[in-house]
């Protein structure tokens, strides 16, 4: 069912790169921290438990019907189920970026991706990214490009130079740039 373009423009569509700081066990200023979700309606679900077992790796989750979020006055008055897929191991993210990179873009979520992915390599060379200035400007970036009328070419150049500082400091040596 499933191919390289077909899940490509799948993930232009529906996917969500996210990037932030968590607190981490023996860490007191966290980690970086990455993941990569597809969230459809609940009886869509079928769809995302065959693209994780095309990729062969992810975790696809369901939500059922719940009452509102809890915040009095609310407009939505209920949650309808859905459908969840993440990617948020070390070694399944780098094989998502495998894969991602073979894609031929058609949309400016290419530019959320790139952003991530330098993240990614952050995160996965083996040594903890700490919440400095860079770390945090990653994140920013990630939410930045995708403010409409942004310069994304700009945010992702940003990203790309950080990486580069980065991989100075630690001697770190990927195939990133």
């Amino acid at each position: 069912m499933w191919n390289l373009e077909k899940f490509g423009g799948f993930v232009e569509g529906e996917g969500s790169f996210g990037m932030g700081h968590c607190s981490a066990r023996g860490h007191k200023r966290g980690i970086l921290a990455r993941q990569f979700t597809v969230t459809l309606r609940g009886d869509d679900g079928p769809c995302l438990e065959s693209m994780r077992d095309w990729l062969g790796y992810g975790t696809y989750t369901k939500r059922p019907l719940r009452e509102g979020y809890g915040v009095p006055g609310h407009k939505r008055q209920y949650h309808h189920p859905e459908a969840n897929f993440q990617v948020g191991r070390k070694r399944d993210q780098l094989s998502l970026v495998r894969k991602l990179d073979e894609y031929q873009w058609v949309t400016k979520k290419e530019n959320d991706y790139l952003i991530w992915r330098v993240g990614i390599f952050m995160a996965n060379d083996g040594k903890f990214v700490p919440r400095n200035e860079d770390a945090i400007r990653i994140c920013e970036l990630i939410q930045d490009v995708r403010k409409y009328g942004s310069d994304a070419e700009g945010c992702v150049a940003e990203a790309r130079a950080i990486h580069a500082k980065y991989n100075a400091a630690v001697g770190a040596q990927d195939q990133l740039l």
